[in-house]
């Protein structure tokens, strides 16, 4: 029982601190965005059903929800998706477009839905002028240099 009450517990704890960590970064993000000009014309509206962006495609644009609800899934290899989160208004998504060159996941729209488009180039001028922003920026990059240098050894070898 011990064994059992303390896994429950240890998995309550980290899924407590997970979601504080969440909403740290969440309202560091809206620091961030309250300093950059999001206009009218960067809001998008889309259907129930409708598919946001797809696992693999470009990632070019990071969102804000402003209205509705969508769901955030990943492909298994059987063909089936796998429901990764469910995401509300003021919830961000596409942080691929910071860090990776393509999706990892699938978002579709489970509502009518409102989001906020912010490009790439925009966002990563945002974050320059964060300083807790752009050290995780450049460790990623930094980071994903490395795995492309990798790669290229591996090929050429």
């Amino acid at each position: 029982f011990n064994e059992v009450a303390s896994v429950h517990n240890s998995s309550a704890l980290s899924t407590s601190m997970r979601e504080r960590a969440e909403a740290r970064q969440r309202a560091r993000l809206l620091k961030v965005f309250e300093n950059m000009s999001v206009s009218l014309s960067q809001r998008r509206r889309f259907g129930k059903g409708a598919v946001v962006y797809q696992q693999g495609s470009p990632a070019q644009l990071f969102y804000i929800v402003n209205e509705g609800e969508l769901e955030m899934s990943v492909n298994k290899p059987d063909g089936g998706s796998v429901r990764v989160k469910t995401l509300r208004p003021g919830d961000h998504l596409g942080y691929d477009a910071i860090f990776s060159e393509v999706h990892d996941t699938t978002v579709t729209c489970l509502s009518e839905v409102e989001l906020t488009e912010v490009t790439k180039e925009v966002l990563g001028d945002a974050f320059s002028n964060d300083r807790y922003f752009s050290t995780i920026f450049e460790a990623r990059q930094q980071l994903r240099e490395g795995q492309l240098a990798a790669a290229s050894q591996e090929e050429a070898q």
